[in-house]
């Protein structure tokens, strides 16, 4: 696997020892435009990448779930509440390090993503440890306002749409006389 971060150092490098007279100009422009090759590399093998990567998050992810869903009647309420926020901690984790790193673009997605399952994931684990009855409006009700928060933190696209797409039906629920959210929050989400 190339060292991209140590190719971009040297590519940094060549005017310093080009102007120090350790590299003619020829084979400073040689060295360049081999080496930029490098970096642009191939896309296709990168995106090969990326997706196996991905799956192999997700198969991970969902053996963990799966084993932690197996033995979750015999876990007792203190520890099912240390499972439930242990995605939310990871999520905040890794947002804390993209804010800290100005990291941009896929970072900022991903992470808003994260933390936005994390939310979603330790409101809904706490009311199934305590029984909480209610409907799903109640549940976007509560989460909605994290999840715009989020969005304008991060700048996320993806999330402002699936926020969004969540908006719409619970807005349209609100909208009915039988809704068990108040009322007076149906013109707030709409206007958001």
């Amino acid at each position: 696997m190339k060292d991209f971060k140590a190719i971009q150092w040297f590519l940094d490098e060549l005017p310093d020892l080009q102007k120090n007279g350790l590299l003619d100009a020829s084979t400073a422009e040689r060295l360049t435009a081999h080496y930029r090759n490098e970096l642009n590399g191939n896309p296709v093998r990168n995106t090969l990448f990326f997706c196996l990567g991905a799956l192999g998050a997700l198969l991970i992810a969902a053996a963990v779930i799966l084993l932690t869903a197996y033995n979750w009647d015999m876990i007792a309420r203190p520890g099912r509440i240390a499972i439930s926020f242990i995605p939310f901690l990871l999520a905040a984790g890794f947002g804390m390090f993209v804010i800290v790193r100005g990291k941009s673009g896929v970072w900022r997605e991903g992470a808003a993503l994260f933390l936005g399952a994390g939310i979603l994931s330790l409101n809904a684990l706490i009311s199934q440890i305590y029984h909480i009855e209610g409907e799903p409006a109640g549940f976007l009700a509560l989460n909605l306002p994290f999840l715009l928060a989020l969005t304008m933190l991060f700048r996320a696209n993806v999330l402002a749409l699936l926020t969004a797409a969540a908006l719409i039906p619970f807005t349209c629920f609100l909208l009915q006389p039988d809704g068990d959210v108040p009322s007076w929050l149906a013109p707030v989400y709409i206007l958001l």
